[in-house]
């Protein structure tokens, strides 16, 4: 999404990289020229950074922690917090000091929470907006919570410090506001604003685009054509139901082959008939915690394989990205093959595979947890279903798979679905177009 709005516009991009990433690259993009701009970062901040962005706000943005089992506030955070307040105010100041006072600044993400309060105080009259935007969910004020407390002002503190704070769907922009109400008790909450010491944010649920036209060029691609092909061999004359994504934690890879075992449970003549297809890649930096997962994943295919397989092909297949594997043509592959796709996280900021899916192959009903951030756009479109609920999901594949409902086509397009027409929900037309 920032890619294409980058493409559009032109512009400059930091990002935090290690001591192999240090310098400034143009790079020509549809007739824009985008500079990418790798900030070093010492390898125990960035380590420290990590484990704040990941293990404490990615974890609780997405409903993961267990505060009985490993309490957040434990003495080990203030090391994290520490290495994560360095590493944004070393981001603020190089994009402060890259930027005209008119630019517009966008903050992208959870990385990045303290940014925007840093920018504020380098230029406090900045005529250009800064923005915030939100990828994950935002969680409830109670799970927000289990933040201490000066971790949870500090953050809510830096965001109504932007002129805009922008999430996936209105849900998590309501949650985000339920927390500023909570914490912040100088902060007055009206509608879709926050003022806050003497300062209007506007909070605004701007529901990230599918790449369209991307999606349009990649799906006559010689490369798309090569996995369709290598695909179709090894479905060996069944149906694909489809799933694919990172193996984040709240992807809930694990329920969906659950769900499907539910299934074949009382319909095992789908075994012979119908290919499981999980295109997964790993997450790019992976915890313990991570590893686990994947190895319980790895035994319930392998447990539904022995059980259902028989002599034939396994009905389920867990194909983890290789290198060189052209990871975006061997999805839009799958998915303009797929009589059906699955995509249940347990909590997701928004999940683009949906409207993927519908963009490529509209004809292939997408079975949608109702916590995904797109199903505020795409309800009436797919089959909602609850995430934790194992057997309404297995119910909902099999709807999916016998087409036992007729659902409506989903008007979006390339001329909706662009970077653009996002940036200008967000912000306006004047600073996208």
């Amino acid at each position: 999404m920032v890619a294409a709005l980058m493409r559009h516009h032109g512009g400059h991009w930091v990002y935090v990289g290690n001591g192999d990433h240090a310098d400034s690259t143009a790079v020509a993009m549809a007739g824009t020229t985008t500079t990418l701009h790798g900030h070093r970062v010492d390898a125990h901040s960035a380590a420290q950074h990590d484990r704040m962005s990941i293990e404490v706000l990615q974890w609780l943005m997405h409903y993961l922690h267990d505060p009985l089992a490993t309490p957040i506030s434990d003495p080990a955070i203030w090391d994290a917090w520490g290495g994560y307040q360095k590493v944004n105010l070393e981001v603020a100041t190089r994009m402060h000091d890259l930027a005209d006072p008119a630019d517009l600044l966008l903050v992208n993400d959870h990385q990045f929470l303290l940014v925007g309060g840093r920018l504020r105080e380098l230029r406090p009259a900045r005529p250009g907006p800064v923005v915030y935007f939100h990828q994950t969910p935002w969680c409830d004020a109670d799970n927000f919570a289990l933040l201490p407390g000066r971790v949870r002002t500090a953050i809510l503190d830096s965001l109504l410090a932007c002129d805009v704070v922008g999430f996936h769907a209105r849900r998590w922009a309501r949650a985000f506001l339920s927390c500023c109400a909570r914490d912040l008790p100088e902060a007055h909450v009206a509608g879709d604003h926050v003022v806050h010491r003497g300062r209007r944010t506007r909070v605004v649920a701007a529901p990230g685009p599918a790449d369209a036209a991307t999606l349009q060029r990649l799906a006559a691609d010689p490369l798309t054509v090569r996995w369709r092909d290598r695909l179709t061999a090894q479905a060996e004359g069944r149906r694909l139901l489809v799933r694919a994504e990172r193996m984040d934690l709240w992807k809930n890879v694990a329920g969906g082959l659950l769900a499907y075992e539910r299934l074949l449970a009382g319909r095992p003549e789908l075994a012979r008939g119908v290919w499981h297809c999980a295109l997964l890649s790993g997450v790019r930096r992976p915890t313990e915690r991570h590893r686990r997962y994947e190895q319980t994943c790895a035994a319930i295919a392998a447990r539904i394989n022995a059980r259902h397989g028989g002599d034939g092909p396994e009905p389920v297949t867990l194909l983890y990205a290789e290198p060189g594997d052209n990871t975006q043509h061997r999805v839009v592959a799958a998915l303009q093959l797929a009589c059906a796709t699955l995509v249940n996280p347990t909590f997701d900021g928004l999940n683009l595979v949906a409207k993927e899916s519908l963009l490529v192959n509209p004809t292939a009903p997408v079975v949608l947890s109702v916590n995904a951030g797109v199903y505020d756009e795409l309800h009436p479109y797919t089959l909602g279903v609850d995430p934790f609920d194992v057997s309404a999901t297995a119910a909902a594949l099999g709807h999916a798979l016998d087409g036992a409902h007729e659902l409506p086509r989903w008007p979006g397009s390339a001329a909706t679905e662009s970077a653009a027409e996002w940036c200008a929900a967000l912000v306006g037309e004047p600073h996208c177009h």
